[in-house]
């Protein structure tokens, strides 16, 4: 066990009461993770809440203790343990806007800037919900069905359902685990959170790829998604997650983006790679992170502006 295992186990241990959270508009190895460690400190007779800064996206309402998060507090007590997961940067904490310490910062991005007092970090990890499981594995608690399946959830979306590079034996095999345990049925699983969209959203998707443009060199493909179309279909930002993988199939592009237009004035940004682009390092730019093939920021401005400023920079990046 590493030291950082030892000092999250005392963190916890000596302590009752707990807040947790991840990452704006959080995924799904944020919220499993989230909820299956909230669900485990619950278990040991802990206060706990857990927090995010948008509504979640229906297909996640799946994962056991997702109807429990709520918004950020306006205030933290000091006798509150604060737990940040699947975050790279505080800056992207849906609790950026206050001003507090994080005791455990748990994560697996290789661009975290390690925040926390405790940082319980393996950029190894396929997923933040590895790291979940080994910590209540090694304070002595249970695996119950239901933090089975938050945790299935947490590998399972961001290997790509085990499709991307990313997938490591260990994460099969504590996939299959976890699955054993929690009684799934894994092609239920992948359909629900996976492959089932609202009618609204599939459309969107339709206009989203008809209007797909392709950088010059063939390099770079890109889409974008607008309040009016959202408004028109009927669906919302939440439910555009896996969008930006289209782009990233097109024959020959290395680089995928998706420029995604919000009610506040900004732009979010997700980008993906098929190739030996680190994108971390092009959303660190702009003040985001991520992974090395999977990264996002966010930028401020119309959708045209952001969208200029960052082909612009990505196509300066990429010839450097």
């Amino acid at each position: 066990m590493t030291g950082s295992f030892q000092e999250a186990i005392s963190l916890i241990s000596n302590n009752d009461e707990f807040l947790l959270t991840g990452h704006v508009n959080p995924d799904g190895d944020c919220l499993g993770s989230v909820c299956a460690l909230g669900l485990a400190l619950e278990d040991m007779g802990k206060k706990v809440k857990w927090v995010s800064d948008v509504e979640l996206p229906a297909m996640y309402s799946i994962i056991p203790g997702a109807d429990r998060f709520g918004r950020p507090p306006l205030y933290i007590s000091e006798k509150t343990t604060v737990i940040a997961l699947d975050c790279a940067v505080p800056a992207r904490l849906a609790l950026a806007a206050i001003d507090t310490d994080i005791d455990l910062n748990i994560d697996h991005h290789c661009s975290n800037s390690m925040f926390g007092r405790i940082n319980l970090v393996e950029a190894e990890a396929a997923a933040t919900g590895e790291l979940v499981y080994r910590l209540i594995k090694a304070l002595n608690r249970p695996i119950s069905p239901r933090i089975a399946l938050a945790l299935y959830i947490a590998i399972a979306t961001d290997t790509g359902f085990f499709k991307y590079s990313n997938t490591r034996p260990y994460s099969l095999n504590l996939a299959g685990e976890l699955a054993e345990i929690g009684g799934l049925d894994m092609g239920q699983v992948a359909e629900i959170v996976n492959e089932r969209k609202k009618f609204g959203t599939i459309k969107l998707l339709g206009k989203a790829l008809e209007r797909m443009q392709l950088s010059a060199d063939g390099k770079v493909a890109w889409m974008e998604v607008t309040q009016t179309q959202l408004k028109k279909f009927g669906t919302d930002l939440e439910e555009t997650e896996g969008f930006v993988n289209y782009c990233r199939q097109v024959e020959g592009a290395e680089i995928g983006v998706l420029f995604k237009e919000t009610e506040h004035n900004d732009v979010r940004v997700s980008v993906r790679s098929n190739s030996n682009w680190d994108v971390s390092k092009l959303a660190a730019h702009f003040g985001g992170g991520g992974h090395p093939r999977a990264a996002g920021c966010t930028l401020a401005g119309s959708l045209p502006v952001a969208r200029r400023k960052f082909l612009t920079y990505t196509a300066k990046w990429m010839q450097s």
